[in-house]
């Protein structure tokens, strides 16, 4: 990676400090650049902050590091904005994803490059919202406090926040409208074939072996990735 494209990166994050509502221990910025001739946007950007114990996450994808940078910015600021609004300090609740070594998976899932696990933290559906944002994701797997249940918050074609259920039926009220019928009985194969044959951006699924939420997706580069909890 270019000197300049670090430089550039380190400079326009650093500028959002008067943004920040709180000290900031912890800042990673991330730059990946695809080399499949296929991917209009080669350029990622990554970016991480802890900001006085919440996470915040952006990333964009663009032809050139430099409109990569300008695109992580803006949702940057706009989230830390808010996370000044909302006056919000809680320590160590937003579900953190860490890598699992490649190894961990089953041979028979090749396609499947990147794996996460969510911490075992209950959260309100709208605190699982919250963090959403905050984190940039189009979806967040989390155990619900109402029901002791994996459930998923998305955001809607109208960016809308909507929730699905292990087990939708006969449970309390939600602050979203509640999709699906339910998460699939799959394994980690069936679940990456139905995203393939569907073409959503992801499958919420009871995991075969164990019963749990877990959840494939589409990477920026088109392959999958697999989020699953800690236990």
């Amino acid at each position: 990676m270019s000197a300049r494209a670090q430089d550039y990166a380190r400079d326009k994050v650093l500028a959002l400090s008067r943004c920040c509502p709180g000290p900031v221990p912890y800042v990673r910025i991330k730059l990946t650049r695809s080399h499949d001739p296929s991917v209009p946007t080669p350029a990622l950007v990554q970016v991480n902050l802890d900001v006085d114990g919440s996470e915040v996450r952006a990333q964009a994808a663009a032809p050139t590091f430099t409109e990569a940078v300008d695109l992580v910015q803006d949702r940057l600021r706009e989230r830390l904005r808010r996370l000044a609004r909302t006056h919000r300090d809680r320590h160590g609740a937003a579900p953190r994803g860490v890598p699992s070594p490649r190894a961990a998976l089953p041979a028979e899932e090749p396609r499947v490059v990147r794996h996460k696990t969510y911490a075992p933290e209950r959260l309100l559906p709208e605190e699982a919202a919250f963090d959403m944002e905050l984190m940039d994701y189009d979806f967040f797997l989390f155990r619900d406090a109402t029901t002791d249940q994996d459930s998923v918050v998305f955001r809607d074609a109208n960016g809308q926040p909507r929730l699905v259920r292990m087990r939708p039926a006969g449970i309390s009220p939600t602050p979203f409208p509640v999709a699906g019928t339910g998460a699939p009985r799959l394994s980690v194969v069936e679940a990456v074939q139905r995203l393939e044959t569907t073409g959503d951006r992801f499958v919420f699924f009871a995991d075969q072996r164990t019963g749990r939420g877990h959840v494939v997706y589409r990477r920026y580069d088109g392959r999958y990735g697999l989020i699953s909890p800690v236990r």
